[in-house]
């Protein structure tokens, strides 16, 4: 071990336990994981948090509290939610180092070799995560899992940025001829480094799974800014994508006018003037004028596609026996484009399990930050409620008010009834639904969070995790990561399997 590693595992390990040991019901808790062992109880834990804590403080909090039986690790990921410390500006929770990671930067957490990377420009010293030194966190943690008969899930993730060292040789370019920062999965660069990342990880380590996660919209989503985050141009206007379109007889030029149109459309609803016929009339005869817009939907969610293909061909050649998965945003919750293009059934050819996102807590401020941009484009026919009613009805929820979003999110009876509808979906294939829920998910970032936000206690917890199983499910992920829950709202997890 180290010596940094040293003293951050003997100096936090008595604070960590005196903290789990103040919790009642740890033990029980425990109990509940060996009277409950064929669910699978998974969550998110960051490398940062095994560094700062040492792998058995870690291991100990979560498997004595929370009933824990599968780590997902974010071993590739240049997300700071997924892979960093609590987010800059929020509180700390109640264990960890309490010191924002300042120097942040994301990539690889694990060794690299070169020998797996001749097909992209994208090499080690650029993809290696240089945050935390040479700490290799599946050498660290993977040894002390299999002690304790834990699995191991890899979790890679898509997220990339225009501060990456050759962004825009692995970048998917807009409609304007700009990288956006986010990878082509057509571009044979990003092929190359995200097979080799696979192929270095499976040789290279006993991992028991694979999860690489792409959680982003397709070009409609994109241009109508159907998100609760950051928005882009409509996307993949490339030489690669090109090709795959002239192959599928997808007139290039028409695809382009009708995006630039759908634009203009845009444009003109946060500016004046008004259609005549309205905007949701508006779009779709724009689409009827253009119907390149739905095959270039179509191009890109084919290339998503092959990729989870590709990718699971790769990983089962390598380990016939390892566990392959993708993940779904919960974009997925109030999209109906980005839910339309999510077939479970034709998932399941490539995946042995599905992560899918199912937060109620945070899932209020986002789903509103939604409603509220929804109305500058394709619902703004309709005033907020009406907006939200809309989304309730297609999607299949219970009437709530669009008011209460911001105070204590929404329903948990969302999460059962998304749980039964995923597990219907994938009715008759192999393919096992794991629901993703939140826990501590910062919300201080979030403008529309009302002052007298209601955060997640081990109550909340617990019922989301009960919503889950009683939805049908046979397993669960805790998201968004360790580093930003509290030991006390972990405990909540054990408390609901215990009753259950």
């Amino acid at each position: 071990m180290k010596r940094r590693s040293f003293i951050s595992t003997t100096a936090k390990a008595s604070v960590a336990t005196t903290v789990a040991a103040a919790l009642p019901g740890a033990a029980m808790a425990l109990n509940s994981t060996r009277t409950n062992s064929q669910k699978m109880i998974g969550i998110q834990i960051g490398a940062a948090s095994f560094y700062d804590e040492g792998v058995g403080q870690v291991l100990d909090n979560v498997t004595e509290l929370a009933g824990v039986n599968t780590i997902f690790i974010p071993v590739f990921a240049y997300n700071r939610g997924l892979s960093g410390r609590q987010m800059p500006g929020e509180p700390f929770p109640d264990h960890g180092v309490q010191e924002e990671d300042t120097n942040y930067v994301g990539g690889y957490y694990a060794t690299m070799h070169e020998e797996y990377y001749k097909n992209t420009v994208y090499k080690p010293e650029f993809a290696r995560a240089p945050e935390l030194g040479d700490y290799d966190v599946l050498a660290e943690v993977m040894p002390e899992a299999k002690r304790r008969n834990l699995r191991v899930i890899a979790f890679m993730s898509d997220n990339f940025g225009t501060d990456r060292p050759h962004y825009e040789k692995l970048s998917e370019v807009d409609i304007n001829g700009k990288s956006t920062g986010n990878v082509n999965l057509v571009n044979p660069q990003y092929r190359g480094l995200l097979f080799g990342l696979i192929e270095d990880c499976l040789r290279s380590y006993e991992v028991d799974g694979i999860l690489w996660r792409t959680e982003r919209m397709g070009p409609i989503s994109n241009v109508l800014e159907f998100t609760h985050s950051s928005t882009s141009p409509p996307t993949s206007f490339d030489e690669y994508t090109f090709e795959r379109a002239r192959k599928k007889n997808i007139d290039i030029d028409n695809a382009v006018k009708g995006f630039r149109k759908l634009e203009q459309f845009v444009k003109s609803c946060k500016s004046g003037p008004e259609p005549v016929d309205g905007r949701y009339v508006t779009f779709w005869r724009i689409c009827m004028e253009y119907p390149e817009i739905l095959a270039w939907e179509m191009l890109w969610v084919d290339a998503l596609r092959e990729t989870y293909k590709e990718v699971y061909e790769l990983s089962r050649s390598i380990r016939p026996d390892v566990l392959v998965g993708s993940a779904l945003s919960f974009k997925g919750i109030y999209d109906p484009f980005y839910r339309a293009r999510q077939d479970l059934k034709e998932l399941s050819n490539h995946a042995d399990f599905l992560k899918i996102v199912m937060y109620d807590k945070v899932g209020g401020s986002r789903m509103q930050t939604f409603i509220e941009r929804s109305g500058n484009t394709l619902y703004g026919d309709m005033d907020p409620q009406r907006r939200f009613d809309f989304i309730n009805s297609v999607m299949g929820y219970e009437d709530h008010q669009f008011e209460d979003l911001a105070h204590g999110g929404l329903p948990v009876s969302m999460v059962e009834r998304e749980t039964r509808r995923a597990l219907e979906g994938a009715s008759g294939t192999n393919m096992k639904i794991w629901p993703s829920i939140d826990i501590d998910i910062p919300v201080k970032s979030w403008a529309n969070v009302a002052p007298d936000y209601s955060p997640c206690t081990p109550e909340s917890v617990k019922e989301s995790v009960k919503a889950v199983f009683r939805g049908g499910a046979k397993g669960i992920i805790l998201a968004r990561k360790y580093s930003e829950m509290n030991l006390s709202n972990l405990k909540g997890v054990g408390d609901a399997l215990k009753e259950l």
